[in-house]
């Protein structure tokens, strides 16, 4: 049995003052960059401030987290955070993803984009989050909520292996290797799934039963075998804390690679077989 380690919970002074700091750079940024405070653009703004500050309370363990300010980062005097019209997110996303998967944009209205970035002659992981004003698409908030809490993921770069969270990249001679980035989003959407019915117009019963309900459900059951603590510490705290939930998952599937077998299914879509490893009740 994995032995947990005592989580320390930020204290109340702590989480009024990452939410102050939400505030106060959510007016600097629109001062600095006039062009957010368009009308088409500005409501968007606003409502990822408010929703930032809503998971701060949520989800204080990221208080903690090397990224907590991720979303104060400026390179190269680029903001972030980048409201676009549909067109635009699109071509944008597209551009960043290069040779990517285009798949991985499609339905998308929020995006997270993580890059290696050298401010003061110091090389590390940076990320830059892309929005859609298609604020009446289907899970709009939903996808936004779980972008800015991607964000806050604890980062690590050693030089040749980058880590958000649970996501691994690995440089090597060839192509970079690319790990856990489906089961990073998983984690964040099993913690999502509890908070979202009390934030949002989405009941757990639509989330659950809806189009995207498979998914929901291995969430669910998934995170009923996992401590919520360690889930937080995996995406938030240290490389070891990651180490500490592969274990876990583990333990939870009953195979020595849970989190890599995870990750491939969930990259296939293998919901049948997810949903049987997870014990998730199947769809009504």
């Amino acid at each position: 049995m994995t032995q947990l380690p005592e989580p320390t919970s930020p204290t109340a002074a702590e989480i009024d003052a990452a939410c102050t700091a939400v505030q106060n750079y959510w007016s600097a940024m629109t001062h600095h960059w006039p062009w957010m405070r368009q009308q088409s653009l500005r409501p968007i703004y606003i409502l990822a401030g408010e929703l930032l500050i809503q998971l701060i309370q949520a989800f204080p363990a990221q208080i903690h987290s090397n990224e907590a300010r991720w979303y104060a980062r400026e390179i190269g005097d680029s903001p972030s955070i980048y409201v676009l019209f549909p067109e635009q997110f699109a071509d944008e996303a597209r551009k960043r993803l290069g040779g990517g998967d285009p798949h991985l944009v499609e339905g998308k209205q929020a995006i997270t984009f993580l890059f290696l970035a050298r401010q003061q002659g110091i090389e590390s992981v940076a990320k830059t989050l892309l929005i859609s004003t298609e604020q009446q698409a289907p899970m709009f908030r939903a996808q936004l909520a779980h972008e800015l809490l991607h964000g806050a993921c604890a980062t690590d770069w050693d030089g040749q292996r980058m880590r958000s969270g649970m996501r691994l990249v690995t440089w090597g001679t060839g192509a970079a290797m690319q790990r856990g980035g489906m089961l990073n989003d998983l984690l964040l959407d099993v913690l999502l799934l509890e908070w979202l019915p009390t934030a949002t117009n989405y009941t757990r019963g639509s989330l659950l039963d809806g189009q995207q309900g498979p998914y929901w459900r291995i969430a669910e059951a998934l995170g009923r075998r996992l401590d919520r603590a360690a889930i937080e510490g995996a995406l938030f705290g240290m490389d070891a804390d990651r180490l500490i939930l592969e274990n876990l998952l583990n333990e939870a599937l009953e195979r020595g690679d849970g989190a890599e077998w995870l990750d491939r299914a969930l990259t296939r879509r293998d919901w049948a077989t997810l949903m049987q490893a997870t014990g998730a009740p199947p769809m009504p």
